[in-house]
């Protein structure tokens, strides 16, 4: 004869085996929709980029591009940005979880916060004026303090000072 406790024992594994989702959601693949990120962002731009009329681009593929323009400028965080995509009622369903991918894999591919050179080329050596390519090197000191840096705000202080001094 079975013990009463086993039993129970059974009957308490039955139970919870029955309230068991047998169907329940996977987790997205990563990997998979970063890839397909990757290829929405560049059709977006390519599609956006290759007409002749400004007209004729959607109002939700340029509210789609404006997204990833505000990323590549780092107009906020890129975190953020994606959570609202993923919300945002100006775009479709259809476009809401690949734009909020494609912001995810560009910021994982170092696409966000960019900054052209030519933006610093004022800060060259005033005295002499500025010198085309200029920019470039200011961007490579300002990355080089960044990268060797252990905490990247004393870095950025480190650099503004800097940057006050020379002006001063």
């Amino acid at each position: 004869m079975l013990h009463p406790r086993f039993l129970l024992l059974l009957s308490m594994l039955g139970l919870l085996a029955g309230c068991a989702q047998p169907h329940a959601p996977s987790p997205p693949d990563a990997a998979r929709e970063l890839r397909r990120g990757r290829l929405h962002a560049a059709a977006l731009i390519r599609e956006t980029r290759a007409v002749q009329d400004p007209d004729s681009v959607s109002a939700e593929a340029a509210l789609a591009v404006a997204y990833l323009e505000r990323l590549r400028l780092g107009l906020g965080s890129p975190f953020r940005m994606a959570e609202q995509a993923l919300v945002d009622p100006r775009l479709p369903d259809s476009l809401r979880a690949p734009l909020a991918w494609a912001i995810l894999a560009r910021t994982l591919d170092g696409r966000a916060y960019e900054v052209y050179p030519e933006v610093l080329e004022p800060l060259g050596m005033r005295a002499f004026g500025p010198v085309r390519g200029d920019g470039v090197l200011h961007l490579e000191l300002i990355g080089s303090v960044l990268e060797e840096a252990r905490d990247p705000r004393a870095a950025e202080l480190g650099v503004r000072t800097a940057y006050a001094i020379a002006a001063a």
